[in-house]
């Protein structure tokens, strides 16, 4: 019995990567199953994949309806086949896939099986949500992560005025102030001006 030899590797970060062994005679499910294990996604969402020339340009697609049906034996075509393999949750995450080498298996192992990982591979999700309360997002946000915003005006509308806050972002000692604030009539104003005016002019004359 042999089985396929083959490196799975992230699109991005590229240093993360996947050795698979795998049966000939199994599916592209059985493999996008094993894909999913080995890096700890969730393997819900639909996933695809294509054959591919050296220069990873996209051939033969093997579509989410033909992963159950479809087996690997069919597609090989070259010693090194290569293939990309997509899969779209949160985001859309790619990988490259080459056939390394043909091995003997061992018919005590039950296929498909990662034989090594190099690299962690990435969380699945890229955005979190921040606790109510701890709303620094600043290192976060040089992580490359992406934050909830909703949670930081949920947090602001949760202000009581006991806090010192009313809804209007007013402080209530300070709103009391303000209604004992003496009121400017523009009118007023406007004579002021123009009396200022007058008396420079008639100042002008001398």
């Amino acid at each position: 019995m042999v089985v396929y030899k083959f490196r799975v590797t992230f699109d991005d970060p590229e240093e993360v990567s996947r050795d698979i062994e795998i049966k000939p005679g199994q599916t592209f499910e059985n493999f996008h199953a094993a894909i999913q294990a080995s890096i700890n996604f969730d393997g819900i969402s639909p996933a695809i994949f294509f054959t591919s020339d050296d220069y990873w340009r996209k051939d033969r697609k093997i579509g989410y309806e033909q992963l159950k049906t479809s087996k690997l034996l069919d597609f090989i075509e070259d010693p090194h086949q290569k293939f990309i393999y997509e899969y779209e949750s949160d985001i859309k995450w790619s990988f490259t896939i080459e056939l390394v080498k043909i091995v003997d298996g061992d018919q005590k192992t039950q296929y498909p099986v990662c034989i090594k990982s190099t690299g962690i591979a990435p969380a699945q999700f890229n955005k979190i949500n921040l606790v109510p309360g701890e709303l620094d997002g600043e290192n976060l946000l040089e992580n490359g992560l992406e934050i909830d915003d909703s949670l930081f005006y949920q947090e602001a509308n949760n202000m009581t005025d006991s806090e010192g806050f009313s809804q209007t972002g007013v402080d209530e000692e300070d709103s009391k102030h303000l209604e004992g604030e003496e009121v400017f009539d523009e009118g007023e104003e406007e004579a002021e001006f123009d009396e200022f005016i007058e008396g420079s002019e008639n100042d002008e004359d001398f």
